[in-house]
């Protein structure tokens, strides 16, 4: 996900909910001006004391409040905004996703890019396979078709799509190497992936996508 998004020095990142702010983190290294946005702690959100602890120690900003009530930034204020695993649950939270893009659009400044990965894809064989056995699975899934739509309304133009996640990378690498996840399976894994979804990506679990704001 670094190789995929590296933001230029001095460049207004918008990490949009955040989570941990690891990647908030690894893009304010590189040189971005990074703004992490997350809601409140509540039910589904645990982690505002790790993210500012994190922010304390990488040097960005953190902006905490309820999204439905817009984005606490600035109109065409930021040169990218990044969704990490976020725009699938928008609706969880209570929101709408016209009006969550519509929002993001604001904050961009015209050619601004939105990158968008870990979204969930309909055709997933891992998320039907969690349905049928009961584990834990994402409840909105996306086709790349409906996602070009919802973007397309709010003036983004598609720039580039990748599907990945065929294999369960991360449970394949764990298991190689004992309890800890070994970056040498991990890397040997994702290229496995990478391969396999060139002819099978309908199946692969994620979409990753970058818009740009016209």
């Amino acid at each position: 996900m670094v190789q995929a998004l590296r933001a230029s020095n001095g460049d207004r990142l918008l990490d949009w909910g955040a989570g941990y702010g690891h990647f908030s983190y690894v893009q304010q290294v590189l040189g971005a001006k990074v703004v992490a946005f997350t809601p409140p702690r509540d039910s589904y959100t645990e982690y505002v004391g790790l993210l500012e602890q994190l922010a304390g120690a990488g040097g960005f900003d953190v902006r905490v409040g309820d999204p439905r009530l817009g984005l606490p930034v600035e109109d065409a204020s930021q040169d990218v905004v990044t969704s990490i695993g976020v725009l699938e649950h928008v609706a969880e939270g209570g929101d709408d996703e016209d009006r969550a893009v519509a929002d993001i659009a604001r904050t961009l400044r015209p050619g601004g890019v939105f990158f968008i990965a870990h979204l969930p894809q309909r055709s997933s064989a891992i998320e039907w396979l969690n349905r049928r056995l009961g584990r834990t699975h994402h409840q909105r899934l996306f086709t790349r078709r409906e996602l070009r739509t919802l973007l397309a309304r709010h003036g983004f133009c598609e720039l580039s799509t990748s599907r990945y996640g065929l294999l369960p990378v991360n449970q394949l690498a764990s298991s190689a190497r004992g309890q800890a996840v070994s970056l040498k399976s991990s890397v040997r894994y994702r290229e496995i992936d990478r391969h396999l979804c060139k002819g099978l990506g309908l199946f692969a679990q994620n979409l990753g996508a970058t818009f740009q704001k016209q």
